[in-house]
């Protein structure tokens, strides 16, 4: 986590908007000590791989220093040749809000959906809602991380959770 923190503490000032690609410049992802972007990122970050997806993190649930459940057939495709372990699901039941806090027509992804701390693997909202629910639980516990889900609530892309 360190390198990733110092590679972002000299961010250039790219312009950052409401829409899409000027609000990724800074949605990447860290899987062990490879930093993962796409050619959105922000020129003073250095990716160690790149992706397609602009919404590099919001794709991306790590579980692990060396896997992750991605919601990008093309991010599971790079990950794996670059020997990640990543579980690609296409998961339609992760709702997304709006801005102004309505439900979106559009489907939410699985890294906006969950936390992963203290060996625990946080859904936001009840497993069972998911279609991909057999294969998430195998996953994580292939990896040692204990589910917590909220039963009967639907799934929905927060855009993630941070610790303070």
């Amino acid at each position: 986590m360190l390198q990733f923190v110092s590679r972002i503490l000299l961010l250039e000032k790219t312009k950052y908007g409401k829409k899409y690609p000027e609000d990724v410049p800074y949605n990447v992802c860290q899987i062990g000590n490879k930093i993962i972007g796409s050619k959105y990122t922000d020129k003073s970050i250095k990716p160690d791989i790149i992706v397609k997806q602009g919404y590099t993190k919001c794709s991306i649930a790590v579980t692990d220093d060396n896997s992750c459940i991605t919601t990008d057939k093309n991010i599971e495709e790079v990950l794996q040749k670059n020997g990640i372990d990543a579980l690609y699901i296409e998961e339609n039941n992760i709702k997304l809000l709006k801005r102004d806090g309505t439900e979106s027509t559009m489907r939410g992804f699985i890294g906006g959906a969950t936390l992963v701390f203290d060996n625990k693997f946080v859904l936001f909202g009840d497993i069972n809602k998911l279609e991909y629910k057999d294969e998430i639980i195998k996953h994580i516990n292939k990896y040692g991380l204990e589910l917590v889900s909220f039963d009967g609530l639907d799934v929905y892309d927060y855009g993630g959770g941070i610790i303070v």
